[in-house]
């Protein structure tokens, strides 16, 4: 995905009600790479068991409220990165 001085500076408020529900996910990491592509500009949807980004592209990932795994935290910036967005750039 090219990458342009527009959409490198984009950035977006997240309602009350998303960031009131973020506080269910499992861990700080989380929580800030999640907020971080809210603020980035990723449409988002939030369900019973947590919340689903979808990307530029027409791509999505869930994320789920419960930790199931160590791994988590790698493969939620793995899917940021395929919808789009670089976890850790401002």
């Amino acid at each position: 995905m090219p990458k342009n001085a527009e959409t490198e500076k984009r950035s977006y408020e997240i309602a009350p009600k998303t960031l009131a529900s973020l506080r269910r996910l499992p861990s700080r990491e989380t929580r800030d790479l999640v907020i971080g592509a809210l603020k980035f500009g990723m449409r988002h949807r939030l369900t019973k068991s947590g919340i689903m980004l979808y990307g530029d592209n027409g791509q999505s990932t869930s994320i789920h409220f419960s930790n199931s795994d160590t791994r988590v935290n790698q493969n939620i910036k793995k899917h940021l990165r395929q919808l789009g967005y670089e976890p850790g750039r401002k």
